[in-house]
């Protein structure tokens, strides 16, 4: 096996100089570019390969990868989940789930979670004291951790997550691509203020008022969201779309209008966000957003294994999102 000894007697620089290249060192950012691609291609010509198990044992890491996580049944989590889990396997890791309860025990599994000396960790929807836990052991540890899908500002580490606000520009902008311009939003208060300040940023971009009788902040139940539905299309002058800050509640919206003899869309274009499956099987098939919670799983992975990689505390990575134009929008009736 060629060592890095090797690579450096033969490219006249220090072993030290190339640890830092070939393990991606912050350091290495001081290294002229020349010596670096010096380095890189002696290294390729030697056929030179990074002793991965050496290099655990001497971190005091395993080639493991920790998933802390509250709702392993939700689709978004299976698919950002399986997007780790095929990332992780292209680089010879392999990710060990650990189940939030909600029983009292959460902290002990939090605990458990760095005693295995996982080389990373990423957590999903954690709040609270277990939250705290994580942050406090990350940070005695030295253990880099990635939240997604969450900005949480009590999170530290990097949160890696969709670009809700181009998300919501791209949905504002096919609503008002087909002529909508009488547009309600059904908001949930577990999402919050976030998501209603991306659509009215969306609408003023465009020139377009928001009034206040337009926007439902409701609970997430069904009942309060087919309640929330009714109070806008009984208004003088309803709206000619709905848009809904998830996919849930605009399946919700859609089916209450159906319900009350509307057809959606000629009488009432309806847009979800998220991009689950429900949405596709739905009649009509849902217009939506489309997170890409995959590829959310694919980058943590890739993050979490950088060499010498360290998060600054509350740094986001923004993952663009795209519009998937199904049967639920059409053009408003004239």
């Amino acid at each position: 096996m060629i060592s890095m000894s090797a690579v450096a007697d033969k490219a006249g620089v220090s072993r030290a100089t190339v640890s830092y290249i070939l393990n991606n060192s912050r350091l290495a950012e001081k290294i002229s570019p020349d010596t670096r691609q010096r380095v890189l291609e002696t290294a390729q010509e030697m056929g030179y390969h990074r002793n991965e198990i050496a290099r655990s044992i001497k971190r005091g890491k395993t080639r493991s990868l920790g998933l802390l996580v509250n709702y392993l049944q939700a689709e978004q989590v299976v698919r950002m989940l399986d997007g780790a889990i095929q990332e992780a396997a292209r680089h010879g890791y392999l990710i060990k789930i650990l189940r939030l309860t909600d029983n009292g025990t959460d902290c002990q599994t939090v605990l458990r979670c760095f005693e295995q000396r996982l080389a990373g960790i990423m957590a999903l929807y954690v709040c609270g004291e277990v939250l705290e836990n994580l942050n406090a052991e990350a940070k005695r540890t030295e253990t880099p951790l990635v939240h997604l899908d969450s900005s949480d500002p009590a999170s530290q580490g990097l949160h890696i997550m969709s670009d809700d606000a181009q998300g919501f520009d791209l949905a504002v902008e096919h609503l008002t691509s087909l002529g909508h311009h009488r547009i309600g939003f059904l908001n949930g208060r577990l999402i919050g203020a976030p998501r209603y300040k991306m659509f009215l940023q969306a609408m003023t971009k465009r020139g377009l008022d928001v009034p206040a009788q337009y926007v439902s902040q409701t609970d997430v139940s069904r009942h309060e969201i087919e309640k929330a539905t009714h109070a806008l299309l009984d208004l003088p002058q309803p709206p000619t779309a709905i848009l809904a800050a998830t996919d849930l509640w605009a399946l919700i919206a859609a089916s209450t209008a159906q319900n009350r003899g509307l057809r959606v869309p000629h009488d009432l274009s309806v847009m979800g966000y998220g991009d689950l499956l429900p949405g596709v099987y739905f009649n009509p098939a849902l217009t939506t957003i489309r997170q890409p919670f995959p590829d959310m799983g694919e980058v943590a992975v890739r993050r979490l294994i950088q060499a010498d990689f360290h998060f600054e505390n509350n740094a986001i990575e923004l993952l663009p999102t795209r519009l998937e134009h199904r049967d639920s929008t059409t053009h408003p009736k004239s």
